[in-house]
């Protein structure tokens, strides 16, 4: 979702955004003896762009703390909170 301009505060754009990934259930060795379970992994993030130039973001990963695993079944990182900043001249 992206917000028209405010240009009283100098605020050129503000998107909200979320994702979701969602992994179903699947084997880490070629024999298929382990089996990895499904996994549904929430994202939202916002960011508002001043003057169009500098930008502000926030992300938030994994909203469900789900315990993710990568192909081979070893865990990965839970829940994870991401601050952005970006400057284009």
């Amino acid at each position: 979702w992206r917000s028209p301009a405010w240009p009283r505060v100098g605020l050129s754009e503000a998107r909200l955004s979320s994702r979701v990934r969602y992994l179903g259930t699947r084997v880490a060795d070629p024999a298929g003896l382990i089996e990895l379970a499904e996994q549904r992994l929430w994202s939202v993030g916002t960011a508002l762009v001043f003057a169009g130039e500098v930008e502000l973001g926030v992300q938030l990963t994994n909203l469900l703390d789900q315990r993710p695993v990568d192909y081979e079944g070893y865990p990965l990182p839970g829940r994870a909170f991401f601050l952005r900043s970006a400057a284009r001249w």
